[in-house]
């Protein structure tokens, strides 16, 4: 019952978020799964579509659209892909290091 009720306030945390703050919360959130932080995509993706099959819900003044949803969700996850090659880390998807490593 406990697991219940804390997997029910994170579900009503990021609906609000998406549905109140639009796109931006859609790449933060994107952002952050991709750098390894479990806040699962297709929830997020799941709560944006719910905020444009229903733009009546949200507070604020914004509309989202699907396209724009899924340009936030790809541009969040680039830049958090991305992010740690820029700052000198190595790239760990590359097929150089993945040879290295044992896998081809």
């Amino acid at each position: 019952m406990v697991l219940a009720s804390i997997s029910e306030s994170l579900v009503n945390v990021a609906w609000h978020f998406v549905r109140d703050a639009g796109l931006p919360a859609v790449f933060v959130l994107m952002v952050a799964e991709s750098a390894c932080i479990p806040i699962p995509s297709e929830a997020t993706m799941l709560f944006a579509g719910f905020a444009v099959a229903d733009p009546g819900q949200s507070l604020a003044h914004h509309h989202l659209t699907l396209a724009g949803i899924v340009v936030a969700g790809v541009l969040g996850n680039l830049v958090a892909r991305g992010s740690p090659t820029a700052w000198g880390a190595p790239d760990v998807w590359s097929s150089s290091n993945a040879t290295v490593a044992g896998y081809t």
